[in-house]
Protein backbone atom coordinates (compact mmCIF):
# COMPACT_ATOMS: atom_id res chain seq x y z
CA UNK A 1 0.00 0.00 0.00
CA UNK A 2 1.50 3.51 -0.72
CA UNK A 3 2.03 5.79 1.98
CA UNK A 4 0.48 9.47 1.63
CA UNK A 5 2.19 12.27 2.74
CA UNK A 6 1.31 15.78 3.95
CA UNK A 7 2.36 18.60 1.46
CA UNK A 8 2.32 21.49 2.91
CA UNK A 9 0.70 24.26 1.52
CA UNK A 10 0.29 28.18 2.48
CA UNK A 11 4.02 28.00 2.77
CA UNK A 12 4.15 31.40 1.14
CA UNK A 13 2.32 33.33 3.92
CA UNK A 14 3.47 35.53 6.51
CA UNK A 15 4.24 34.22 10.03
CA UNK A 16 1.70 36.21 12.32
CA UNK A 17 3.94 37.52 15.09
CA UNK A 18 1.71 39.88 17.48
CA UNK A 19 -1.28 38.71 17.53
CA UNK A 20 -3.38 38.82 14.11
CA UNK A 21 0.09 40.88 12.67
CA UNK A 22 3.04 40.06 11.26
CA UNK A 23 6.49 41.87 12.05
CA UNK A 24 6.23 44.13 9.04
CA UNK A 25 2.91 45.30 9.73
CA UNK A 26 3.05 45.30 13.98
CA UNK A 27 6.30 47.84 12.62
CA UNK A 28 4.29 49.70 10.94
CA UNK A 29 1.77 50.50 13.39
CA UNK A 30 4.42 50.65 16.12
CA UNK A 31 6.46 53.49 13.72
CA UNK A 32 3.33 55.80 13.19
CA UNK A 33 1.75 55.16 16.98
CA UNK A 34 5.30 56.54 17.90
CA UNK A 35 4.91 59.58 15.33
CA UNK A 36 1.42 60.48 16.75
CA UNK A 37 2.69 60.10 20.15
CA UNK A 38 5.48 62.27 19.51
CA UNK A 39 2.66 64.67 17.92
CA UNK A 40 1.21 64.94 20.61
CA UNK A 41 3.48 65.97 23.10
CA UNK A 42 5.57 68.33 21.06
CA UNK A 43 2.74 70.06 19.54
CA UNK A 44 -0.73 72.40 20.97
CA UNK A 45 -3.88 70.27 20.26
CA UNK A 46 -4.69 71.87 17.30
CA UNK A 47 -1.32 70.97 15.36
CA UNK A 48 -1.39 67.92 16.71
CA UNK A 49 -4.94 66.21 15.63
CA UNK A 50 -4.62 66.96 11.68
CA UNK A 51 -0.69 65.57 11.81
CA UNK A 52 -1.83 62.55 13.56
CA UNK A 53 -5.05 62.42 11.86
CA UNK A 54 -2.52 62.02 8.47
CA UNK A 55 0.54 60.17 9.38
CA UNK A 56 -1.61 57.97 11.42
CA UNK A 57 -3.93 57.07 7.86
CA UNK A 58 -0.93 56.64 6.35
CA UNK A 59 0.88 54.32 8.49
CA UNK A 60 -2.19 52.17 8.84
CA UNK A 61 -2.36 52.29 4.90
CA UNK A 62 1.23 51.07 4.66
CA UNK A 63 0.26 48.41 7.41
CA UNK A 64 -2.61 47.21 5.76
CA UNK A 65 -4.12 48.09 2.47
CA UNK A 66 -3.44 46.49 -0.57
CA UNK A 67 -4.32 47.33 -4.07
CA UNK A 68 -4.99 44.64 -6.52
CA UNK A 69 -3.43 42.02 -3.96
CA UNK A 70 -0.08 44.04 -3.79
CA UNK A 71 0.93 45.90 -0.65
CA UNK A 72 0.68 49.38 -0.31
CA UNK A 73 4.19 50.03 0.25
CA UNK A 74 5.49 48.29 -3.05
CA UNK A 75 2.28 50.25 -4.65
CA UNK A 76 4.08 53.78 -3.49
CA UNK A 77 7.66 52.29 -4.80
CA UNK A 78 6.24 51.57 -8.09
CA UNK A 79 4.57 54.77 -8.07
CA UNK A 80 7.78 56.74 -7.39
CA UNK A 81 9.39 54.84 -9.73
CA UNK A 82 6.98 55.62 -12.60
CA UNK A 83 7.35 59.30 -11.90
CA UNK A 84 11.00 59.53 -11.80
CA UNK A 85 12.21 57.37 -14.98
CA UNK A 86 11.83 58.72 -18.49
CA UNK A 87 8.21 57.27 -19.87
CA UNK A 88 9.37 58.26 -23.55
CA UNK A 89 12.11 56.45 -25.29
CA UNK A 90 14.15 57.83 -27.87
CA UNK A 91 15.94 55.81 -30.69
CA UNK A 92 19.46 57.21 -31.55
CA UNK A 93 20.81 55.78 -34.83
CA UNK A 94 24.35 55.57 -35.20
CA UNK A 95 25.55 56.53 -38.31
CA UNK A 96 28.33 54.20 -39.26
CA UNK A 97 29.78 51.27 -37.66
CA UNK A 98 33.39 50.33 -38.47
CA UNK A 99 33.78 47.49 -40.32
CA UNK A 100 34.88 44.00 -38.82
CA UNK A 101 37.13 42.26 -40.70
CA UNK A 102 37.59 38.23 -39.71
CA UNK A 103 40.65 36.38 -40.90
CA UNK A 104 40.79 32.49 -41.18
CA UNK A 105 44.76 32.12 -40.52
CA UNK A 106 43.86 28.53 -41.66
CA UNK A 107 42.44 28.97 -44.89
CA UNK A 108 43.35 30.96 -48.13
CA UNK A 109 40.91 32.89 -49.78
CA UNK A 110 40.82 30.84 -53.12
CA UNK A 111 39.83 27.89 -50.71
CA UNK A 112 37.39 29.68 -49.20
CA UNK A 113 35.63 30.90 -52.01
CA UNK A 114 35.86 27.16 -53.67
CA UNK A 115 34.06 25.66 -50.32
CA UNK A 116 31.61 28.43 -50.75
CA UNK A 117 28.41 27.74 -53.85
CA UNK A 118 27.92 30.75 -55.72
CA UNK A 119 25.64 33.07 -55.33
CA UNK A 120 23.03 32.31 -57.92
CA UNK A 121 23.15 28.82 -56.91
CA UNK A 122 22.23 29.46 -53.39
CA UNK A 123 18.73 31.72 -54.25
CA UNK A 124 17.62 29.43 -57.14
CA UNK A 125 17.73 26.70 -54.56
CA UNK A 126 16.12 28.62 -51.60
CA UNK A 127 13.33 29.78 -54.69
CA UNK A 128 12.61 26.15 -55.33
CA UNK A 129 12.50 25.03 -51.78
CA UNK A 130 9.93 27.61 -51.56
CA UNK A 131 7.61 26.69 -54.05
CA UNK A 132 8.02 23.33 -52.85
CA UNK A 133 7.00 24.74 -49.38
CA UNK A 134 4.12 27.35 -50.62
CA UNK A 135 2.35 24.70 -53.30
CA UNK A 136 2.97 21.53 -50.47
CA UNK A 137 4.66 19.52 -53.18
CA UNK A 138 2.11 20.06 -55.96
CA UNK A 139 3.72 22.64 -58.04
CA UNK A 140 5.02 21.78 -61.53
CA UNK A 141 7.44 24.19 -62.45
CA UNK A 142 8.92 24.61 -66.37
CA UNK A 143 8.24 21.01 -66.95
CA UNK A 144 9.73 19.39 -64.27
CA UNK A 145 7.42 17.82 -61.71
CA UNK A 146 7.79 18.39 -57.86
CA UNK A 147 5.68 15.90 -55.99
CA UNK A 148 3.21 13.51 -57.14
CA UNK A 149 1.98 13.57 -60.78
CA UNK A 150 -1.41 14.80 -61.89
CA UNK A 151 -3.24 11.74 -61.49
CA UNK A 152 -2.45 11.51 -57.77
CA UNK A 153 -3.67 14.86 -57.43
CA UNK A 154 -7.10 14.11 -58.98
CA UNK A 155 -7.68 11.01 -56.71
CA UNK A 156 -7.10 13.09 -53.67
CA UNK A 157 -8.90 15.89 -54.88
CA UNK A 158 -12.91 15.07 -54.90
CA UNK A 159 -13.73 18.39 -57.12
CA UNK A 160 -12.31 16.48 -59.76
CA UNK A 161 -14.45 14.00 -59.45
CA UNK A 162 -17.73 13.86 -61.99
CA UNK A 163 -20.82 13.92 -59.93
CA UNK A 164 -23.70 11.21 -60.67
CA UNK A 165 -27.41 11.98 -60.08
Amino acid sequence: MAKRYLVPQYIDMVDKIVGPLTLVQFLYVLAGGILCYLFWTIFNGYLAWPLSIIVGAFFLAMAFLKINDQPFPKMILAGILYFLKPRERVWKKIDELEEIKVEDKHLKQEEIAEQLPGDKSVKSQLSELASIVDSRGWHKETGKEIGPGEDAFKLRVKSHEEIKP
